[in-house]
């Protein structure tokens, strides 16, 4: 049997839209020792006919099958580690896709260059972008790059260490709808110290207007509590960044609830959490985001009310 070099975890719920291009993403990277763990989280539409053809078409790749009740992203993901026995672990949406020397590329990255995790950028279909170097990374570096969002990289367009998963028994918080993987990659990178960007590879994110991250729900204001549990977690592991983190983690989260709970006319859950994180730091947003959340954040600083009614406004219009 085969060493298993890279298990792809694949969480699938009615995917049927776009599972085939996914997979299919997943074929074309097959030259290497992978297995692609799909995880259908319980789908009432086509997906596990799809899944079954290309079973039977692809007999010569590693696709393994596993259908559970429906208990979200979290929960499948999570099923799809404990089956996963692969040296490297990647993730990959029913809605995304590999570039074609995807896996190669981020493979070499880890293997080559001993590091913990290598990573590229993610991009859409629209649009294109050509790198030609590839270079370490410094924590510092990498943990600003996840903090302020400055980049475009993505829970899947990185590739982790199964032994450093295992070790630490990361896992995605179940209780979380929305953050769940910021909370992932947080809880896996202070852990490493070896960070390797991969270039001319990219993962092709679609973003998908019919997904829950388009909807409101009250669940994204559980992102706020995610960001400040994160802080004892990085005081233990990485506490030379608490500082940095501190100054823009929570707040950033606020003002991204604030904003949806402006838009969808939440005044009293608005003011409530207003009162609740009144203390916190909010000018360090002025500094590190970019111009049109910097406008939004000096406006929220000046009058939390005038935030509101401008916000609301748009609903209304």
């Amino acid at each position: 049997m085969n060493v298993i070099d890279v298990s792809v975890i694949m969480p699938c719920f009615n995917g049927e839209k776009y599972l085939l291009q996914a997979i299919e993403s997943f074929i074309k990277n097959c030259s290497q020792n992978c297995e692609l763990i799909i995880i259908d989280d319980g789908s009432t539409d086509n997906s596990p006919e799809l899944i079954s053809k290309c079973q039977l078409k692809y007999k010569d790749c590693s696709i393994v099958y596993y259908r559970i009740d429906n208990h979200g992203v979290s929960y499948a993901r999570n099923y799809g580690l404990q089956k996963a026995v692969g040296k490297y672990i990647l993730f990959l949406d029913c809605d995304d896709c590999f570039s074609d020397n995807f896996i190669h590329s981020l493979l070499l990255g880890v293997k080559e260059n001993q590091a913990d995790l290598s990573f590229c950028y993610w991009r859409s279909e629209e649009k294109n972008c050509t790198i030609n170097k590839s270079f370490f990374v410094e924590k510092d570096a990498f943990a600003k790059m996840i903090l302020y969002h400055k980049k475009r990289i993505h829970l899947c367009s990185m590739m982790y260490c199964n032994d450093i998963i295992k070790k630490y028994k990361i896992s995605f918080r179940t209780d979380l709808k929305y953050g769940e993987d910021i909370d992932f990659i947080w809880k896996y990178m202070v852990h490493c110290s070896k960070f390797y960007f991969s270039a001319n590879c990219f993962f092709f994110h679609r973003d998908n207007h019919d997904s829950v991250m388009h909807r409101f729900s009250y669940s994204k204001i559980d992102t706020i509590e995610m960001y400040r549990d994160n802080e004892k977690l990085i005081d233990l592991f990485y506490p030379i960044f608490l500082d940095t983190y501190k100054k823009y983690a929570v707040q950033r989260g606020v003002i991204a609830v604030q904003k949806e709970l402006a838009i969808n006319g939440e005044e009293q859950l608005f003011n409530s959490i207003c009162m609740k994180y009144r203390e916190l730091p909010f000018n360090s947003l002025l500094i590190h985001d970019g111009i049109m959340n910097r406008i939004a954040s000096l406006i929220y600083i000046v009058s939390p009310k005038l935030f509101y009614n401008l916000l609301k406004g748009i609903r209304l219009r």
